[in-house]
């Protein structure tokens, strides 16, 4: 008898926001600065998009789990799909 086994490549996307708040205590200790104008707005730019990309790793599951309920996000990945033919 011939089985064939084929492995199915996929990805599991959703998408959503959340919301992350910085303090401006939190801004100044950062920059070791006393006021938010001493700071490069560049810089200060920066270290808030890194610190909403570091809070992203910390949504809760509870939140990623009800995303994947709604989307149901599942992609497959077609072009890499392997087939092997098993011989019983």
């Amino acid at each position: 008898m011939k089985t064939f086994k084929i492995t199915v490549p996929y990805t599991y996307m959703v998408s959503g926001d959340y919301e992350h708040e910085i303090t401006e205590d939190q801004v100044l200790e950062y920059f070791e600065v006393e006021s938010i104008d001493e700071i490069d707005p560049e810089k200060l730019e920066e270290y808030l998009r890194e610190e909403a990309d570091d809070a992203s790793y910390d949504i809760d599951d509870e939140v990623i789990f009800q995303l994947v309920r709604e989307q149901k996000g599942l992609e497959t990945q077609l072009d890499d799909i392997q087939i092997e033919l098993e011989l019983l």
